[in-house]
């Protein structure tokens, strides 16, 4: 509690283009700060975005693509978080973004590398 991190990584994650990938973070409460993902569009592997920030919580998702045959792909993480006096954790979720009946999948290697700053 009462603290304030960056958080970076890169998410290597298989999906196909009909079911993509989702992340999500969710914080304890009291926290301000923002989060992104860069990666492809959603649906394409030829499109590439610069990264969104977007707000915590379960209903702020951004999708990421996947391409076709399952293929390999990466999303660099970023993250910047302040605390409050509540006690709680950060989770970052990872699911498909379109339930498909091919799985997409977080892979080993994925990392994330945190910092405290204050």
């Amino acid at each position: 509690a009462n603290g304030l991190y960056a958080i970076w990584g890169t998410m290597a994650y298989r999906a196909n283009s009909t079911g993509d990938a989702k992340f999500a973070v969710t914080v304890p409460s009291g926290t301000t700060g923002w989060w992104g993902i860069q990666g492809s569009d959603v649906g394409t592997v030829t499109n590439l975005y610069s990264t969104r920030l977007t707000a915590f919580g379960d209903a702020n998702t951004i999708a990421i693509g996947g391409g076709p045959s399952d293929t390999e792909l990466i999303g660099d993480f970023r993250a910047y978080i302040d605390t409050s006096s509540t006690a709680g954790n950060v989770q970052i979720r990872f699911a498909q973004n379109t339930s498909n009946g091919t799985a997409s999948i977080l892979r080993t290697g994925s990392f994330l590398l945190g910092r405290q700053l204050a």
